[in-house]
């Protein structure tokens, strides 16, 4: 089922019946790994984190690094991906209310949904205090007005997790981090210039 706990021959057998095959065609076209991604949830690779009755297991962590290193032994591409699906869900699980948690979680632990982080502006990048964007409160939404730059699985992304300046841009105000459905209007995700 989905919550069982990776064995090492599963995950041995996932890397060489479908990672190994494809990590050379990865690398050349710099492909966003879906299929080797949704391999990986097939076995439980993205529930690494969670016990039986879904809630964190951090004392999984281990397992994790282990695990990602031996799928990055073949392909970055594919370990980072994979990663990001642990990192979203463990950021939803700890932070989000109860109906992201609902509407996110189970399709990124699938494979079937995929976060960006939406962290770095055009003249903010590692200060993070610099960011202009911000959220302000209209009802019971929080609408944002800024622009994040290099977002980490934009073009891929069905949500995000935004960090912005709550309700003033001031370097000191308070920052939050907002998740938001990047078919929502006004998101736009474009493929930057490849280095």
């Amino acid at each position: 089922g989905d919550s069982v706990i990776v064995l090492p021959a599963r995950l041995d057998g996932m890397i060489e019946t479908t990672l190994v095959p494809r990590a050379p065609e990865i690398d050349r076209t710099a492909e966003f790994p879906v299929d080797i991604t949704r391999a990986a949830a097939a076995i439980g690779v993205q529930r690494l984190l969670l016990s039986e009755d879904g809630t964190l297991e951090v004392a999984r962590t281990p397992l994790v690094v282990e695990t990602s290193e031996r799928i990055a032994m073949h392909s970055m591409a594919s370990a980072v991906t994979i990663a990001n699906g642990r990192l979203t869900t463990y950021l939803l699980l700890k932070y989000a209310p109860q109906h992201l948690v609902e509407r996110w979680v189970e399709p990124t632990l699938r494979a079937e949904a995929f976060g960006a982080f939406g962290i770095t502006e055009a003249h903010a990048g590692s200060d993070v205090r610099a960011i202009a964007t911000v959220a302000r409160r209209d009802g019971g939404d929080l609408v944002l007005t800024g622009e994040k730059r290099w977002v980490g699985y934009a073009p891929n992304g069905q949500y995000a997790i935004v960090l912005a300046k709550l309700d003033d841009d001031a370097r000191d105000a308070q920052t939050v981090a907002v998740v938001v459905d990047t078919a929502s209007a006004g998101v736009t995700q474009e493929h930057g210039p490849a280095f």
